[in-house]
């Protein structure tokens, strides 16, 4: 049985392969024909950086298209299994569906952690420092560079607070200018820099600047704000550049934000799902090429198979946006389409099975 278990998942695992190659190659032509784009990549990059900038970006698409090319590649290994009657001989010898599908969804459950863990990590830090994306939240106003501008309130106090530079743990900034909104001499703050932390900012080396006095140095002081390190952490980098252990480490700080703890959220059960949504596609595809047939014309199960799995993406991709939104709750928006995807496929399984295990 250890020979039939190796030789399906190489069938399967080379053939979902191929179609992932064919599919990254794709979107990577798409990428590069964004002329305007590539050229600012390669101004601001060079050549070989924007090359591997296009290459992560494309990488990081080709993931969110994993669970249909994973039903496209089973359904196509399959067929060939189908048409050489290796199943059916399985089958004969006594095996039933349940046991010649273990080997192949473990493989694919693997292949999901490997990606989840691995494959993304990867591609999110390479695109991170080529070509990151700008950051999002309600007190979030812009930057240009290096520079942030952050809308800061708490307590009575409102004000707009900018940093020349973040530092390493997100949590400083430097070179910073506090403009307060409700001082009525129009008095503005420049600190050497500003640690975020406990419900305030603590500025250091601060001296006050009035249009119609001297600058005047003030002793450290803290501004309350209800901004917390883990929306901080948000802003300065969007979630799409956030690697799996990134938005854990940044929900588990806390975030005040709604929306950007539902935007978090609903990614990191996304990437915590993406192993049993391809599990899922696989078991659609085995539910509707692995039945014997007496002639060789699989048109209209393939069919049926590649749009069940792109209905699969697209109830993904609903959830995914229903979930950032605050409309759904991460979790469920996270776990729903994989559900969805195991359900479908173990029942069209049972179907065809005629209910025997």
């Amino acid at each position: 049985m250890k020979r039939l278990d190796l030789f399906l998942v190489r069938r399967l695992l080379g053939r979902i392969g191929i179609v992932a190659l064919v599919v990254y190659t794709l979107i990577f032509v798409v990428e590069a024909v964004d002329l305007w784009r590539l050229q600012r990549l390669i101004d601001s990059l060079g050549t070989p950086l924007a090359m591997l900038a296009l290459a992560s970006g494309s990488a990081r698409w080709l993931l969110k298209a994993l669970p249909v090319v994973t039903v496209i590649g089973a359904i196509w290994g399959l067929i060939e299994l189908q048409r050489s009657r290796e199943i059916l001989v399985a089958k004969a010898a006594g095996f039933s569906i349940w046991r010649i599908l273990a080997a192949p969804v473990s493989a694919v459950a693997l292949l999901g952690v490997v990606s989840s863990l691995g494959i993304d990590t990867l591609v999110t830090t390479i695109n991170r420092d080529l070509n990151p994306t700008l950051g999002r939240g309600s007190s979030f106003l812009g930057g240009r560079g290096s520079e942030v501008w952050l809308s800061q309130s708490g307590g009575d106090q409102s004000y707009v607070l900018v940093g020349r530079s973040v530092g390493r743990e997100r949590t400083v900034l430097s070179d910073v200018q506090v403009f307060l909104a409700d001082d009525p001499t129009g008095a503005r703050l420049v600190a050497q820099s500003a640690e975020l932390g406990g419900g305030t900012w603590t500025l250091m080396g601060v001296t006050r600047m009035t249009p119609d006095a001297a600058p005047s140095p003030v002793p450290a002081l803290q501004l309350p704000t209800t901004t917390t390190p883990g929306d901080l952490t948000v802003m300065m980098s969007s979630r799409e550049d956030m690697t799996l252990l990134d938005l854990g480490r940044t929900l588990m700080s806390g975030i005040g934000d709604p929306a950007t703890r539902a935007a978090v959220g609903t990614r990191f059960f996304r990437m915590i799902t993406l192993p049993v949504l391809m599990v899922g596609t696989l078991l659609i595809a085995f539910a509707f090429t692995s039945g014997y047939r007496r002639v060789g014309d699989y048109g209209l199960m393939v069919f049926y198979g590649i749009i069940l799995g792109f209905v699969v993406f697209v109830i993904t991709e609903m959830a995914e946006q229903a979930g950032s939104a605050g409309v759904l709750a991460p979790a469920f928006a996270g776990w729903a389409p994989a559900a969805v995807a195991i359900v479908i496929g173990v029942t069209v399984l049972l179907f065809r099975e005629d209910g025997r295990t």
